[in-house]
């Protein structure tokens, strides 16, 4: 499996590839990016497995890197992994094509089974397979939307 990894923070990207290496033993590569136009570029370059974006990004940011992203890859199982959490976000990160929404401030286990949730969803072509998929990572998201706000976060 080859994974695209786009944040704009190199520290975070390190971390995540070896947590991806544990987590997922199927993965051959993980290239890195430190915006949307650099992963656009490599895209261009070559096929990708899985992709993770940061909304957080400085130039073409948010859900316009991310509707930029679909627009270039329109098969590509493509998971938002941003900070920014609310659900609001994660509805629309979801109408623009994302399989999956994760918050950086899961958990490690919560992010390998959500993971492991959006990889068995688009295991098929089954698009009402994916939209279950979609909703549970909506009411995944929401439920850790609800726990920070009422202090419960882990």
């Amino acid at each position: 499996m080859n994974i695209l990894l786009i944040d704009d923070h190199a520290l975070f990207r390190e971390g995540f590839k070896l947590m991806l290496a544990r987590m997922l033993p199927e993965v051959a590569r993980v290239v890195e990016t430190g915006s949307a136009e650099a992963g656009l570029a490599a895209v261009a370059e070559e096929s990708f497995d899985l992709i993770f974006l940061d909304l957080g990004l400085p130039g073409l940011g948010g859900l316009d890197g991310l509707r930029a992203l679909r627009r270039q890859c329109p098969d590509t199982c493509l998971v938002v992994l941003s900070a920014v959490d609310g659900s609001e976000v994660v509805r629309q990160a979801l109408f623009y094509g994302a399989q999956g929404y994760i918050p950086k401030a899961i958990a490690v286990e919560e992010m390998r089974m959500a993971l492991r949730q959006i990889l068995d969803g688009r295991a098929g072509v089954d698009h009402e397979a994916a939209g279950g998929v979609r909703e549970r990572a909506v009411e995944a998201a929401e439920g850790h939307v609800r726990a920070t706000a009422q202090g419960q976060h882990r």
